[in-house]
């Protein structure tokens, strides 16, 4: 299933982040696009706040394997009361989340 054609669910909520993404930049724009013209999409500003908010988890996992943009996001979804991501990084599963594709990311 690509990313684009991931359907819906509502009232689950996702997360995202597009760093991990492995394509040209052509097609990550046009589906980041597509993403944000969802309903229900809400994209969260990168703030001091929430840096240290993922540094502090980054920090905290020193055996793990997990990039400081996964450990934001980890903290953003945990702070809005998030469960699903859109995402098939098994770093999320490790951390209690419910990832929502199979496979390497």
């Amino acid at each position: 299933m690509s990313w684009a054609s991931f359907p819906p669910t509502p009232p689950k909520t996702t997360t995202t982040t597009c760093t991990g993404f492995r394509s040209g930049p052509h097609e990550l724009g046009f589906r980041g696009h597509l993403l944000l013209g969802g309903a229900g999409v809400h994209v969260r500003p990168q703030s001091r706040d929430t840096f240290l908010l993922g540094l502090g988890l980054y920090e905290a996992r020193p055996d793990k394997d997990y990039s400081l943009t996964d450990c934001i996001s980890m903290e953003t979804m945990r702070a809005r009361g998030l469960t699903d991501a859109l995402t098939a990084d098994h770093h999320f599963a490790q951390e209690g989340f419910t990832i929502l594709f199979e496979g390497e990311p």
